[in-house]
């Protein structure tokens, strides 16, 4: 009996602790983490901002190939959902919801962990800096109700998460800096455009779907072009309008310089007036012209220009005859004033 006694005692007293420390021990969870990234603070806020980003830095997409992830919703707004399915012992399946923008400072967004233990707390990335310099914050945020409180005691959330936070911003940071390198390299100027006829089709095209677009527009302005008797008197261009980054979708137009005018139930004519502009020579891929026009964001920005549209893209190398994509020549307009 006297053994009994002893150790309901000691339970009521080991009770009586956990119910103590579950009082004072903290019901709300923080943990933040910090880089910073030499990079300005516009492209940092475009790879944090849109969820089809996120996979070119996420360290838990490092951490498993499996992950399979998809983008629902309007990405980069509010209300947009980035859900990823791997696998169960590294990355599980949950999905996060964008909560709200403020532009080029925040984004927070609520994550739902389903497997493989439920899970949910709120979270944001926060940029400052200015010039080529930026402050990234990625924090979270939770409620830890009784009993979770007391094992939050003994058990060190901030070093578990932080790890993966540290290794995202790691990834973040170099791939920033690396993209702000190429955008260094590129050089401006300011040049005279002569006035240019175009043979064009014009719509509205995700930018999946561009080479689809600008591969089958070339090969039906061609072939048009060449029954009139009409010969292209430059290389094929891009003319963009705009472009909505939120749906990844611009006003294009697949244009081929003429001589004089045609139009056909497909084809319009374009005409971009002589003028002054501006001119960036890109050698590489097409998948790079991205770094080049955020030169040009940067140049706009930095002096204190406006653009009054359109921007071209003239690709100037036929890839047909030059094998080599770090050989292709591609000649970007932009009208500023």
């Amino acid at each position: 009996m006297r053994v009994l006694k002893v150790t309901g005692i000691c339970i009521l007293i080991l009770i009586a602790i956990v119910i103590i420390l579950g009082i004072i021990a903290p019901k709300d969870y923080t943990m933040e983490r910090t880089a910073t990234i030499k990079c300005p603070k516009f492209m940092v806020f475009d790879q944090v901002r849109f969820w089809r980003n996120w996979t070119s830095w996420s360290p838990w997409v490092e951490k498993d190939s499996t992950m399979i992830v998809t983008v629902e919703g309007t990405d980069g707004e509010a209300g947009s959902v980035y859900r990823w399915e791997g696998n169960p012992k590294i990355s599980g399946t949950g999905f996060i919801t964008n909560t709200g923008i403020k532009e080029l400072e925040e984004i927070s967004y609520h994550l739902n962990v389903m497997k493989p233990r439920k899970n949910e707390s709120d979270r944001y990335i926060r940029v400052s800096g200015e010039n080529d310099s930026t402050l990234v914050t990625w924090g979270e945020y939770s409620r830890n109700p009784f009993p979770c409180n007391v094992l939050a005691l003994f058990m060190n959330m901030n070093a578990t998460m932080g790890k993966d936070f540290d290794r995202g911003l790691e990834l973040l940071k170099k791939l920033c800096e690396a993209n702000y390198e190429k955008v260094l390299g590129y050089e401006i100027k300011e040049t005279y455009f002569p006035k240019t006829n175009y043979a064009a089709i014009r719509k509205v095209v995700e930018y999946a779907e561009l080479e689809k677009f600008f591969g089958s527009s070339y090969t039906t302005i061609f072939t048009e072009l060449m029954k009139q008797g009409k010969n292209p008197i430059g290389p094929p261009a891009g003319i963009y309008y705009d472009f909505d980054p939120a749906t990844w979708t611009g006003d294009t137009a697949a244009a081929i310089p003429i001589l004089g005018q045609y139009e056909s139930e497909e084809i319009s004519m374009i005409t971009i007036p002589a003028g002054k502009a501006y001119v960036l020579d890109m050698y590489g891929p097409y998948n790079d012209l991205q770094h080049a026009h955020s030169a040009f964001a940067l140049f706009i920005k930095k002096e204190n220009l406006k653009f009054t549209g359109p921007s071209l893209e003239v690709y100037v190398t036929d890839m047909m005859e030059e094998p080599d994509p770090g050989k292709w020549l591609t000649k970007i307009y932009y009208f500023l004033e």
